[in-house]
């Protein structure tokens, strides 16, 4: 029954050109349902913790995605650039802060430095 109901999803949603990607979402101890998905060509995508809150127990769910119409997984982020954005973010706003209350006056050396750091990211 579950692979039929599939199977008329993915047909439905590839009849929109547009739609590239089915999602859905399984309870992390449900690994006889992880197993049928990955038989029907279902990859696993992600995992969000604490997803499902049953009888005051959280459990993660997996996220599981069919590409469809051509569609592919997005690019992988280059290792790093989270930590370089929120670092830099971090920076700026510490700095902005300490102008706003006059506090940390930075000299010009500091200033250029973080120009520099600016045009990394």
């Amino acid at each position: 029954m579950a692979s039929i109901l599939l199977g008329k999803v993915e047909a439905w949603a590839s009849s929109d050109p547009e739609c590239t990607a089915l999602y859905l979402h399984v309870i992390d101890y449900n690994r006889s349902a992880m197993r049928f998905y990955e038989r029907l060509g279902l990859q696993q995508f992600n995992r969000v913790v604490d997803f499902y809150p049953i009888n005051g127990e959280n459990h993660d769910a997996f996220i599981y995605v069919l590409y469809i119409n051509g569609g592919t997984p997005p690019p992988p982020e280059p290792p790093g650039i989270m930590e370089q954005v929120l670092d830099w973010f971090s920076n700026a706003f510490s700095r902005v802060l300490g102008r706003v209350f006059g506090e940390n006056d930075v000299d010009e050396e500091e200033e250029e430095e973080f120009v520099k750091e600016d045009e990394l990211v």
